[in-house]
């Protein structure tokens, strides 16, 4: 059986994000890592940096493309689940070489987005809630 390619990317997106990244309502970002594993963490802004600043903007507030902190970005994303960004960003971004970011560069703007926004990452698998982010506000 031949599964399509986009099927294949989708699914380990989704399974990356499921181990990596996931928001928790109302609480700040993690002060340490006591598992010493990278969550998502390390290099993060460099990977932003290099990929998403120049339209994003240097602090996420947009330009040529739309802010990634903020009002606009919760009411586009804050009802949508972690994977459905993470997806968004595998398949689409950078604009001028889509689909050219690795799972371990999506997973840290994952994380870089969501924390920027003021979410605790989870690391664990088993510290990730099983709703999507509706339940997530930006207050």
């Amino acid at each position: 059986m031949v599964v399509p390619r986009c099927l294949l990317v989708a699914a380990m997106c989704v399974g990356l994000v499921a181990s990596v990244c996931a928001s928790t309502p109302g609480s700040s970002p993690p002060e340490s890592n006591p598992s010493g594993r990278d969550c998502g963490t390390e290099g993060r802004q460099q990977v932003y940096d290099r990929h998403c600043a120049s339209c994003h903007g240097t602090t996420m507030e947009g330009g040529r493309g739309p802010a990634l902190v903020g009002a606009s970005f919760w009411e586009r994303w804050g009802s949508q689940p972690t994977a459905k960004l993470a997806s968004k960003i595998r398949m689409t971004m950078p604009a001028d070489d889509p689909g050219s970011l690795d799972s371990s560069q999506v997973a840290k703007l994952v994380n870089l987005i969501l924390t920027a926004n003021g979410q605790r990452v989870a690391c664990a698998a088993s510290e990730m809630p099983n709703s999507p982010r509706s339940e997530v506000s930006n207050e």
